[in-house]
């Protein structure tokens, strides 16, 4: 296959003219004109810098928003943080990804005087063991220590709320 209008020398039998010959050697010296005088155009060159700039400019983009949602959706900004509550109401919920939500009822709401009670908080429950052992405190009047975890968003496989109970304790 030709590449140019020139015929291609190692398929035949001619030899190439002396003048032609040296007007393909490349001079690698510096600021040399050899490519501009044999009329070749630079383009493939710049084609070639803005495909690897694109690619990287891929792969950082893919970094950035990577790192994003780690920190948006997987990583807790609080943890270990501690809440006494009784228990209200423990269920298991969802159409596709079925977790256990709670409704607690924070013990120092309801000795605020202060402030008027509106609503029950919302946690998510880390697994159905602690779920179970939740349930058994629910609507008995006997304050618990939750432990939980505060995510910034949701995600529908860890449940609807950004609290995530990790482990409870009771002071019986």
């Amino acid at each position: 296959m030709l590449d140019d209008d020139r015929p291609d020398y190692f398929l035949s039998d001619e030899q190439p003219d002396q003048n032609e010959s040296s007007r393909n050697t490349i001079d690698f010296q510096p600021g040399s004109t050899a490519d501009s005088a044999s009329g070749r155009d630079e383009e493939p060159r710049h084609s070639h810098q803005l495909r690897k700039a694109l690619v990287w400019t891929g792969i950082i983009g893919v970094a950035v928003l990577a790192t994003a949602f780690y920190l948006r959706y997987c990583s807790a900004y609080a943890v270990d943080a501690v809440m006494r509550v009784y228990v209200v109401n423990v269920e298991k919920r969802g159409l596709v990804f079925k977790t256990y939500e709670a409704q607690v009822v924070a013990i120092d709401a309801l000795a605020d005087t202060n402030k008027v009670y509106s609503h029950p908080e919302q946690f998510t429950v880390d697994g159905e063991e602690l779920a179970h052992r939740l349930q058994s405190f629910q609507g008995r009047r006997i304050p618990v220590t939750l432990h939980y975890e505060k995510f910034y968003a949701t995600l529908p496989w860890r449940g609807a709320s950004k609290w995530v109970v990790t482990s409870i304790s009771t002071n019986q």
